[in-house]
């Protein structure tokens, strides 16, 4: 689907093409982005993910170092990592200043009281390759905004 690879019912996204830059678009009924599908995209600036989604990586979005803007149209946080035996939503970002991720306002308050920045060893939601990650590597609250509409 524009060029980005999907299991045969477009539940899964398994990779985008590693040279591709501006917007990804993942369409409503992805549930889940398996582990390096978007790392290494170091062009792309935008990445719009759907209400249907359900498991992406913390780790998914560290590589890609164009990137200023994440759309999580998700009504609650998803489950990103691990830490210790909680299960945590988390994002690490190549530049945690420069990255915005844009939810619904209504839900605002629920992704900034349940983002995760500490200084911790996070490990990726399946509770494999765990690191050590300080806070500024990881996307916090400041950085979360709240929009009337996706389409704006």
């Amino acid at each position: 689907v524009d060029g980005v690879l999907y299991n045969k019912d477009a539940t899964t996204m398994y990779g985008c093409p590693r040279n591709r830059s501006g917007k990804v678009v993942a369409p409503e009924g992805v549930i889940s982005i398996l582990n390096g599908a978007l790392y290494d995209c170091k062009k792309v600036t935008t990445v719009d993910l759907p209400s249907t989604l359900l498991s992406v990586s913390y780790m998914e979005f560290a590589g890609m170092d164009s990137l200023t803007k994440i759309y999580m149209r998700a009504e609650c946080p998803v489950i990103t990592s691990k830490v210790g035996e909680s299960e945590v939503f988390a994002l690490r970002t190549p530049k945690s200043e420069n990255v915005t991720l844009y939810v619904h306002k209504n839900v605002l308050k629920a992704y900034k009281s349940a983002v995760f920045c500490d200084s911790a060893e996070y490990a990726d939601i399946n509770g494999k390759n765990a690191c050590k990650h300080l806070p500024e590597e990881m996307l916090g609250q400041k950085a979360i905004k709240g929009v009337k509409s996706f389409e704006e």
